[in-house]
């Protein structure tokens, strides 16, 4: 559950009560699952502001014992987290490429444009015109703010 200023959001993930397989992977892949919430609320906030309902395909549900099937259960880490990355993030209701974001990221655990800039195999001047244009869209003057605003956003658990 997450607090904010006007509502709590829930998220849930949910399984039969005798699956217990399903249930342990939950437990012991929690931070997947909470990247996987984020990417999912990302996704959807496209679809919510334009308006765009499209139905839900469930693969592998089998509606005639409303379930789905077993073999389905075995999930390749390293296959879903490529699944929901991410080339362009929502933050504070304005679009920012993947790059933008890792620059924020970065700046937000303390880099300077150098480190950043050697991390991420560009130019230090190049991170610099990431975070300016990022300042532009987000209406800051300062680095800090910029800091401050990704911290309290939740796009930072993506990057910890």
């Amino acid at each position: 559950m997450t607090r904010n200023s006007s509502y709590f959001e829930f998220t849930g993930f949910g399984t039969s009560i005798p699956d217990v397989q399903m249930l342990d992977f939950y437990i012991t892949n929690i931070d997947i699952l909470e990247k996987f919430r984020i990417y999912f609320k990302q996704k959807a906030h496209d679809l919510i502001e334009r308006h765009k309902l499209n139905p839900i395909k469930l693969p592998n549900f089998d509606r005639a014992q409303n379930s789905y099937k077993k073999e389905n259960y075995r999930i390749d880490k390293e296959q879903l987290l490529k699944a929901i990355a991410l080339d362009e993030y929502n933050l504070n209701n304005q679009i920012l490429p993947k790059r933008e974001v890792e620059c924020l990221a970065y700046l937000s655990l303390g880099k300077s444009s150098k480190e950043t800039a050697k991390i991420m195999k560009i130019s230090h001047r190049t991170v610099e015109k990431h975070l300016e244009i990022v300042k532009d869209k987000l209406g800051c003057n300062t680095k800090n703010q910029l800091k401050e605003i990704f911290i309290d956003s939740e796009l930072k658990e993506l990057f910890e």
